[in-house]
């Protein structure tokens, strides 16, 4: 076996920086020496899944306050969500690239590396491999590439790869012509992802740091429907929490609501004893347990309740969240709620069709099932050294 030496990067939050980890670790446990570059609230996590941690790019909650505070926006939490679109698409087209890229290169520098894998949020990676001559590998972290969120990216990447003398190929800019390791299901997949001439599907393993259950859930029987909701870590909103938590409180089941990192657990109000409040759970080891999965429409999140075969209510927010809900509401797999018909009611009024629905549970098993044929990260680590060791 040739032993080939990586660098993973992904900008610093879990939807982003999990993806990338299985891949990692089945890297590290085949022998090759691999490094992770991201930011240092993530080094747990990347010590977790058995790599090297190097710090780059800079905090991303930090940077997105910065933009909204120099263009005198609304708070941050506040903003409508084509404001926070703009934001957003500025602070992935420019900022955060900006950072990654001299941080990254200075990386490369420090030891001969074979292979940079980044994640599609993180093209600054992707630029600074290209300046240093290192071939680059993009790992999805969703269905990233299809929509108008990706095509929004195009122009500020294509400007700063200008700057810096990169010539980028025509077509999906997210992954910039690397090849592409797609982990979403083909039949949810955009047709124009999966003619990609260097696409290679590998199996989606959903990741959580190490982390206690509540007893509700690893409790030997259950007489109640479980139901999980979570925000994810970047897009908490008090007001959409509180007014989900308390009419998903009013069903029979015994209910988790994760706050996540922006919102605080009293925010979302007085609960009954059958909903369990915390700011997170291990989430990659919760879902399996679970009979619906309310929540924004994160990559990991749904791809996690996808592999699980577990029905699911979306509830986007914004970034990629729409295409990924719309995607699986079209295979059947559940339903989804826009911000502007997001009510206590319209709520209530989905669960009531998604719990115990058989159909349903059938199109989310069908889906779990084609993720489960995909090739898995041992296979296509050995894929990948054949082709850049």
């Amino acid at each position: 076996m040739v032993r080939v030496r990586i660098l993973f990067s992904a900008i610093a939050t879990h939807g982003h920086c999990y993806p990338l980890l299985p891949l990692a670790a089945a890297a590290r446990e085949a022998g090759h020496e691999v490094v992770v570059a991201t930011g240092g609230e993530l080094r747990s996590a990347v010590h977790a899944a058995g790599a090297e941690f190097a710090e780059a790019g800079v905090p991303v909650f930090d940077a997105f306050d910065a933009i909204v505070a120099r263009d005198d926006l609304a708070t941050p939490d506040d903003l409508p969500s084509g404001q926070r679109d703009r934001v957003v698409r500025r602070l992935f087209g420019g900022v955060l690239p900006r950072r990654f890229v001299p941080d990254v290169r200075g990386i490369l520098r420090s030891r001969r590396f074979d292979l940079v894998v980044y994640e599609t949020g993180n093209p600054g990676a992707a630029l600074a491999a290209s300046l240093e001559g290192t071939p680059a590998v993009c790992h999805g972290f969703g269905r990233e590439l299809a929509g108008v969120f990706a095509t929004a990216l195009d122009e500020p990447l294509r400007e700063l790869a200008e700057e810096l003398g990169v010539a980028l190929p025509t077509g999906v800019s997210g992954a910039l012509g690397n090849t592409y390791l797609d982990i979403f299901p083909p039949s949810l997949q955009d047709p124009g992802v999966l003619a990609l001439p260097n696409r290679i599907g590998i199996r989606s393993v959903p990741f959580a740091e190490p982390g206690e259950l509540p007893g509700v859930v690893t409790a030997k029987q259950r007489d109640r429907p479980l139901v999980y909701l979570t925000l994810g870590t970047a897009f908490g909103s008090a007001e959409v929490l509180r007014t989900t938590a308390g009419a998903l409180a009013e069903f029979d089941v015994d209910l988790l609501v994760a706050a996540g990192p922006r919102v605080r657990a009293e925010d979302i109000g007085e609960l009954p004893g059958h909903v369990t409040v915390a700011s997170w759970f291990p989430q990659a080891h919760l879902i399996p347990r679970l009979d619906l999965v309310v929540h924004h429409g994160g990559a990991g999140t749904t791809l996690a309740a996808l592999a699980s075969g577990v029905p699911q209510l979306f509830l986007p927010q914004g970034a990629d969240q729409f295409d990924n809900a719309a995607s699986v509401v079209a295979a059947g797999a559940g339903s989804r709620i826009l911000p502007e018909d997001h009510s206590g009611e319209s709520v209530a009024a989905a669960v009531k069709g998604l719990l115990g629905d058989r159909g349903t549970v059938t199109a989310a098993r069908s889906l779990a099932a084609e993720i489960a044929a995909a090739p898995g990260p041992s296979s296509v680590v050995d894929r990948l050294s054949e082709m850049f060791g």
